[in-house]
């Protein structure tokens, strides 16, 4: 028949139209596939390459994060110092050994062949003491690069000996050891060594991850009285101990602007029951003060502990803000002229809020030309007094600013009925019944207007009361005393219930 004659042409005719489809999508995919595996190749960097990228993950294409990593020049940074390096041997696509201190700019520059660095950016400072208290959440970018393959002609980035930036030797370590001893250790580790008075202690300034030394090194010594003393060498040795308490070494280089690396140990007393002693020794104006408005002050807290580490720092501005820390170093930026008392407390290792009048400064900062009349009571600080057994006499005081003249007056109303004037900022009270007290600080300014009365300038008082169970003078045990009040007590609910009943 007709029509099966041709029926075979037309399954030839379609057959090599499939064919030559099927050759072409073949094609396609081969070049779009090599297309993108040249748009998506390794990231690298000097001899290494990148092994993990925030963005792309351990295919390390590209990093799209928080953009505080730069993968051109293998660093990340962040305007907090919260930049953390981790140095672990081999190829690896996650490293968290060997942490550095935290930081405001980390590098994966020298370290050896053979070596993945990574480097982690939080978006605040993770370690408070030996807690870790980060977690994902604060991650805000990251890189792990790996250094690559040890050869003989394959120098790493940074490792130039003529190049005089902190980066070619970085990481730079403090390091200790007991005199004669062989291994070189950290100051959390010579913490733990149990040094005596007498002993001597050796120190290194090591860089590049131990395999040098740092050039034009000093090692500036903070001793347990804060006296300090500088040793014109990176290498100490037979170094005395002649004082319990914290020793802080800072190893710094003379020939490299910022490179320098600060740890510190403990000598603790043998005998038991010593004396806790902690401070705030001093608020320093470092930069800024006399500036014109706004004017950018910095500071930095000093305290000590026998026991221990300073946890945190605190500073009061002055202008009724404030902030806290663990670096102790502060800046602040005044938005209006005028004196203003600024004060710091320290956190000791007890856990407990510390001040004195040592850690008081006065800023001052210039007016303006042209500037509205600005005033406000700052903060009412309790010096001493507070949750103690009544009766108990409290000191507080009152600070406060004027931009535009003299503060005329000081107020405190005590929260039990008293008011008083002044014109001190400092005030006492004799409080003879215990109880919850909340007191409110005012200041009269140069134009006679009170301010105040909130805020900052309201802190409440404790007085506290002597225990309800405490020894009779008869000598009654404490055991019947309580078993008195609750028998009452139990008397009471048992004649209620048979009220009850009854009716």
């Amino acid at each position: 028949m007709p029509g099966r004659k041709a029926s075979p042409i037309i399954t030839i005719s379609m057959t090599q139209k499939f064919i030559r489809f099927f050759t072409a999508l073949i094609t396609t995919f081969v070049v779009l596939g090599a297309f993108a595996s040249t748009a998506s190749a390794r990231m690298t960097y000097g001899n290494g390459e990148y092994t993990n990228l925030c963005g792309s993950g351990t295919s390390a294409t590209h990093n799209t994060c928080g953009g505080y990593c730069n993968t051109f020049d293998g660093s990340c940074s962040y305007p907090k110092a919260s930049v953390v390096r981790y140095i672990c041997d081999g190829r690896q696509t996650e490293c968290r050994s060997n942490e550095s201190d935290f930081s405001l700019r980390q590098s994966v520059s020298g370290v050896g062949c053979g070596k993945t660095v990574q480097i982690d950016v939080f978006n605040t400072q993770c370690r408070d003491g030996n807690d870790w208290i980060c977690d994902d959440n604060d991650l805000v970018d990251y890189m792990v690069w790996y250094s690559g393959d040890c050869s003989n002609d394959r120098p790493n980035p940074g490792n130039d000996e003529n190049d005089q930036t902190c980066s070619a030797y970085e990481p730079v370590n403090t390091q200790f050891r007991k005199s004669g001893e062989n291994t070189w250790i950290s100051g959390d580790d010579m913490s733990s060594k149990n040094i005596a008075i007498g002993d001597t202690v050796d120190v290194n300034c090591f860089a590049k991850n131990g395999a040098d030394l740092l050039p034009g090194a000093k090692i500036e010594i903070t001793k347990p009285d804060n006296s300090t003393e500088t040793k014109h060498t990176s290498v100490l040795r037979n170094y005395e101990v002649k004082d319990f308490g914290s020793y802080r070494f800072r190893c710094y280089s003379t020939t490299i602007d910022a490179c320098s690396n600060t740890d510190s140990f403990r000598v603790r007393r043998e005998q038991a029951g010593e004396e806790h002693r902690s401070s705030c020794q001093d608020l320093i104006l470092r930069e800024g003060n006399l500036g014109t408005v706004p004017a950018t002050v910095k500071f930095e807290v000093e305290g000590t502990d026998n026991l221990g580490d300073i946890q945190r720092y605190r500073v009061y501005y002055g202008d009724g803000t404030k902030e806290e820390n663990e670096s102790g170093e502060f800046s602040h930026t005044y938005e209006s002229s005028g004196n203003f008392t600024a004060r710091a407390d320290v956190k000791d290792s007890k856990g407990n809020w510390i001040s004195s009048n040592a850690c008081e400064s006065t800023v001052s900062i210039k007016a303006r030309s042209i500037e509205s009349h600005k005033s406000k009571c700052s903060d009412l600080f309790i010096l001493s007094g507070n949750r103690e057994e009544s009766p108990s006499t409290v000191q507080f005081k009152v600070t406060g600013y004027d931009n535009k003249g003299a503060i005329q007056k000081y107020k405190l109303d005590f929260g039990n009925g008293v008011v008083k004037e002044s014109d001190g900022e400092t005030f006492e009270q004799l409080y003879n019944q215990p109880g919850t007290y909340t007191v409110k600080g005012y200041i009269r300014d140069s134009q006679g207007n009170w301010q105040g009365g909130d805020g900052t300038c309201t802190s409440t008082v404790y007085i506290e009361t002597e225990p309800l169970t405490k020894q009779p003078d008869t000598g009654t045990p404490t055991g019947l005393t309580i078993f008195g009040i609750t028998s009452g007590i139990i008397g009471t609910v048992g004649l209620l219930r048979y009220r009850a009943l009854r009716a």
